[in-house]
């Protein structure tokens, strides 16, 4: 948020949100958010059209803000443990009541509260689908769609409850639903494999991917769960590549090279930074073609700010520092393994894919064992779930050197290298000096052989 805006929301504040609440004149292509929430409350956020900005807070937990709007559309607004999204259309004015319980009042009152409740509802079916996991996608094909058209039924049932007036509104949350139940169907091969390692999705399944738009941005503005299925389907599309030339930077950048979407391309472009390192040929062409497909200012400075980093990463500098807690005890930093190849595995307990590469580092430390390497992995979990890392460190005898981050993913080793997808493997040699940000995972065959060349 610029200083200008932060003057205006304070003098906003400074004058009484009572006062301002009494303005009956706006532009119809505005809209006004204000309210209160707890007094202990330090920071809220607002995310309208994709941006997430600060809001001032006046020291009894008051805020206002003026929207820029031109169509309907879901805000939210976050703030402690909660997220709150409520329903906006030019020429409004939302009232917020977070200070005892949520309420709303003011423009469409009665069907922000009615989001909000419904919003509880599916925190619990959540919660209920994530401890019921094993049994929701190992049910077949016909069984798992029956439960999905269950649910959608039910939600599509609700919302035909709302009151005569709400039409319209009805209209734009019914899309929500539906892109909900098409991704959750859409889904469904990537869980059921883990069960049944053989399958192949029929048309019962297949049919939920077919027709599908990848480049409406009203519905990207707005509908979570219809960016999920665009994203699921470009997936397909790169694993479906076989033009083995393209690194994984190119074939991600060819599967949206003719979407317009300036949102879609900001969720793309974001989602293949992790494959846009100092390994890349050409990096400094592939950062002129990436910002060349940005539309958004922000897409272009998360991929500048990227670019700044893994430039410097290069085959030869010198690695970004680290000062972890170790397992073992004490603290261990990188300039204590001087003098030993390091080959580094960041991971986190939560992180499917890391787990799945364990057992093939513990075999190739067992191999290299008497070798001048020392294995370290650096556990990025946060700090809350320190003891979940130390029972998995001890439960699956994980050895090399054990240690966990400081602060989850916000320390400087983390920022240094750009990382923003895990497992990450990193190769620095004798002095510390970088062989490879993103070294070969323990399960390619051809690392062991790198290993040994440089031994």
């Amino acid at each position: 948020m610029d200083n200008r805006r932060l003057i205006k929301n304070f003098l906003i504040l400074f004058i009484g949100v009572n006062l301002i609440s009494c303005q009956e004149e706006k532009p119809a292509s505005t809209a006004i958010i204000q309210g209160k929430i707890p007094v202990e409350t330090t920071e809220l956020f607002i995310d309208y059209d994709g941006e997430w900005e600060e809001l001032l807070l006046s020291e009894d937990g008051q805020f206002l803000d003026t929207l820029s709007i031109n169509a309907p559309q879901y805000v939210q607004l976050a703030f402690d443990n909660n997220r709150l999204r409520f329903y906006v259309t030019p020429g409004d004015k939302v009232v917020v009541s977070g200070d005892s319980s949520i309420s709303f009042s003011g423009s469409n009152a009665r069907i922000n509260d009615y989001l909000y409740q419904v919003s509880e509802i599916e925190e619990a079916l959540a919660e209920y689908e994530y401890n019921s996991h094993n049994w929701i996608f190992n049910l077949n094909e016909t069984d798992y769609i029956h439960f999905r058209d269950s649910i959608k039924e039910a939600r599509l049932n609700e919302l035909a409850q709302l009151p005569a007036g709400t039409e319209d509104f009805q209209d734009f949350h019914q899309k929500d639903i539906l892109y909900d139940y098409q991704y959750d169907i859409a889904r469904y091969p990537n869980y059921y494999s883990f069960f049944h390692r053989d399958y192949k999705p029929t048309e019962l399944i297949t049919t939920f991917y077919k027709g599908v738009s990848l480049d409406n941005e009203e519905y990207a503005k707005n509908y979570s769960s219809y960016c999920a299925l665009v994203d699921l389907i470009l997936y397909q599309q790169i694993d479906e590549i076989e033009d083995s030339t393209l690194s994984t930077l190119e074939a991600h950048l060819s599967v949206i090279e003719e979407i317009e979407s300036p949102t879609i391309l900001h969720r793309r472009l974001v989602a293949s930074l992790p494959h846009f390192n100092s390994s890349e040929e050409n990096i400094e062409a592939m950062l002129d073609r990436m910002l060349g497909m940005a539309k958004l200012d922000r897409t272009k400075e998360e991929i500048q700010d990227h670019y700044n980093i893994v430039s410097q990463l290069k085959p030869g500098s010198p690695s970004p520092d680290f000062d972890f807690e170790n397992y073992a005890g004490g603290n261990t930093k990188l300039s204590d393994l001087r003098g030993k190849l390091v080959y580094i595995d960041v991971w986190a307990t939560w992180c499917g894919p890391c787990i799945l590469e364990i057992p093939h580092l513990k075999e190739l430390e067992k191999e290299l064992q008497d070798k001048n390497i020392e294995f370290v992995s650096i556990s990025l979990d946060e700090p809350r779930f320190k003891n979940m890392w130390k029972n998995m460190v001890e439960n699956k005898e994980l050895g090399g050197i054990q240690l966990i981050s400081d602060n989850g993913w916000d320390n400087e080793f983390v920022r240094g290298y750009g990382i923003q997808a895990i497992p990450q493997f990193i190769l620095l040699d004798e002095e510390g000096n970088i062989i490879s940000a993103h070294a070969e995972r323990p399960s390619d065959e051809t690392l062991k052989e790198c290993l040994i060349a440089l031994l």
